[in-house]
């Protein structure tokens, strides 16, 4: 399950607006993940830390509001992972390069992301999940028949409707 939540709480208490700020904020995340987990006990729930701001009230809020998420490990029955999607990212408008823009709509002071953006957030939601995976060991060969039931068709026996398998 991938959580990515907070853009327009944060910037609309910031600018006076209805908002959540970020303890309210943070109380909703971990009420989102507590259901998730409940009704699946096994899913692995990916969570991401705030997008930047271009304001620098708004990033006060961004920082508490991550730094919250940084410990929401130490509050929960079962871990979640924590996705930077904080950090490293570049915000110079003038530069076409760069991997965010300043919006226009709702709020000009809110960071978009440009396509540049959008694969560095892609990149690192999949190095997130992708070194969380269980290790899948069990492979289709298909050597002997096309039939799913022969241990001799997989690298490993016949796979449980619980395990992870590589069919290419």
């Amino acid at each position: 399950v991938l959580i990515h939540m907070g853009v327009r709480e944060l910037n609309n208490y910031n600018q006076g607006f209805p908002g959540v700020y970020p303890p309210r904020l943070y109380n909703r995340l971990k009420g989102i993940i507590r259901l998730v987990q409940g009704a699946n006990p096994g899913a692995t729930v990916f969570v991401a830390q705030h997008i930047p701001f271009n304001q620098l009230a708004a990033e006060v809020d961004v920082a508490t509001y991550n730094g919250l998420i940084t410990n929401i490990n130490s509050e929960l029955d079962q871990p979640v992972i924590i996705v930077d999607m904080n950090t490293g990212f570049q915000t110079d408008d003038s530069n076409p390069g760069d991997s965010w823009y300043l919006g226009t709509y709702p709020n000009p002071n809110w960071y978009r992301p440009n396509d540049a953006g959008e694969q560095e957030m892609a990149a690192r939601w999949h190095t997130a999940i992708m070194a969380n995976l269980p290790a899948v060991k069990n492979r289709w060969i298909g050597s002997v028949s096309t039939d799913w039931s022969n241990p001799a068709n997989w690298s490993q026996g016949v796979p449980l409707s619980t395990h992870n398998v590589v069919i290419s």
